[in-house]
This record gives C-alpha cells, sequence and structure tokens, in this order.
C-alpha cells in the first residue's frame, strides 16, 4: 500500500496501480490498493506522475481520466482536475514547485473545511481558461501564483444541499438483446459544444441479475426508466467494484434540465 500523506484532514496519497472512484453520495473516494486494501478518504493526492488514460480514476458521473482528458491533460495549476472532486494532482518533478503544490493543497483543503464543504471542484471554466495560456511562466511567477488559493477558482458544496438537476439515481429496466433486467442506475450528463449532442453516462450498480452481463462482448443495450422511452446505450466497462459502466449519445431516458 502506499504510505498515508496526512494533510490537515482526511487526506491519504495514492498513485498508479490503485483503483479509485469518487462516491458523490458521501462525497468520499473508494481506493482499492494494489494489495486489495480499500479506504474511503474525503481528499485523495495523486504522487508521482500524473494519472494516464489507463489507470483506474473514475470521477464524478463515472467518468474515467481516459474520457475526461480525451484531448489532453490540463490540470489547473498542475494541481486539480474539473469532474474529479476532492482529487489533487502532487508530482515530484520539481522540489521548489512540488512544495508550493503541496501547500497549494492544504489551503485548498483548509478552504474546504472553513466554509463547511464536504466537496471542493476546480471550476470547469477556470481550468479551460488556464489551458487557453499559452505565454510561458517562469518557475518563481508560477510559484507565487500557487501561494494563494483563490476561492473564485473552486466550487464548494456539501451532500447534504446540493442538487443537480441533470442527475438521476434510482430504479431502471436495462434492456439487452430479449433481456430486460431491474437495475439501479445512477446517471448524469451534459450537452457537448462541440458536438451539440448530449452526452449522458454513469454506473449500474452491481446487482446477481446483471452479473452475467459482459464488456464488451454485450456493449450495446438501452434503458428505461418508468414508463418513459427506451432509449440506446452502450457497456463500456465493469469496475473493480462490479459495477457497469454505461453510456449515451443524445436524448437521456431520465427527465434534465426544466424537464425534470
Amino acid at each position: 500500500m502506499t504510505a498515508t500523506t496526512r494533510l490537515p484532514s482526511d487526506v491519504i496519497g495514492v498513485s498508479a496501480g490503485s483503483a479509485c472512484e469518487f462516491d458523490e453520495d458521501t462525497d468520499r473516494w473508494a481506493v482499492r490498493h494494489p494489495d486489495g486494501a480499500v479506504e474511503h478518504p474525503r481528499i485523495l493526492v495523486w504522487r508521482g506522475a500524473g494519472p494516464s488514460p489507463r489507470d483506474h480514476l473514475v470521477g464524478r458521473a463515472g467518468v474515467t481520466i481516459g474520457q475526461a482528458w480525451r484531448d489532453g491533460p490540463h490540470p489547473f495549476l498542475g494541481v486539480a482536475i474539473a469532474g474529479f472532486p476532492n482529487l489533487f494532482l502532487l508530482p515530484g518533478d520539481r522540489r521548489l514547485v512540488t512544495n508550493a503544490r503541496r501547500r497549494h493543497i492544504r489551503g485548498c483543503v483548509e478552504l474546504m473545511e472553513c466554509a463547511g464543504a464536504t466537496r471542493i471542484e476546480v471550476r470547469s471554466s477556470v481550468q479551460r481558461a488556464f489551458g487557453r495560456e499559452s505565454r510561458p511562466v517562469s518557475g518563481r511567477a508560477f510559484r507565487r501564483r500557487l501561494r494563494r488559493v483563490d476561492p473564485d477558482d473552486y466550487e464548494l458544496t456539501s451532500a447534504a444541499d446540493r442538487a443537480d438537476p441533470d442527475l438521476y439515481e434510482g430504479p431502471a429496466m436495462l434492456v439487452v438483446g430479449p433481456q430486460r433486467v431491474p437495475a439501479d442506475v445512477h446517471l448524469t450528463g451534459h450537452l457537448d459544444p462541440r458536438d451539440g449532442h448530449f452526452h449522458w453516462y454513469g454506473r449500474i450498480s452491481r446487482d446477481p441479475s446483471t452479473d452475467t452481463l459482459t464488456t464488451p462482448s454485450t456493449p450495446a443495450a438501452a434503458l428505461q426508466i418508468g414508463d418513459g422511452p427506451v432509449r440506446p446505450a452502450r457497456l463500456t466497462e465493469r469496475d473493480p467494484w462490479g459495477n457497469l459502466r454505461v453510456t449515451g449519445i443524445g436524448i437521456p431516458p431520465y427527465p434534465v434540465g426544466e424537464d425534470a
């Protein structure tokens, strides 16, 4: 198991080899280490080389790091990734920069605690703006930028008062060929401005009735919620906890936004 890193709160450090998945119900990470041990920290610090698309790192709504970084990695200040709450990166490439990043992470955790929040996440607009910056920044200037945590850069929320109009959690019917399998699902999505389509995704909770379904040999599927329409879906993988990953493009099987 990787060594535990104690910052101001419930924080552990991991690196490649651990399976990590964010639990939106508790705002904690579920971490399965290579030796089989499981931990549920509030804050996760990814140490060493940053996560690669091959790592099992799953953020909000079941989005994997590979999906989030399909256009390349652009972490904000090298420490935070939109869509991956309570996660911070701490590469050890340069000592002075690493120390500055460590202080920034500490400041973020303290900011979260002072606000009484259970989740901290860099705003996607802030991350995009940072990624568009093309002018090189000197090491000293970059360290100065890391020195101060701007609360406007991060979204602070708590599980008790957070509501997502594009989120659905509850029963559904999974349709695979002639099979109709009752399932519990956790789904969300977003409108992608690049193609103009709504992309929805999430997980189907592990259940004996879905254990016979495998991916990618049975990727084609559909989901139905209540008496609603049957929407095409794709089963992409089974995670280390036995949940099935599901994705779809177009109108989702659940109401979103003003239709919810």
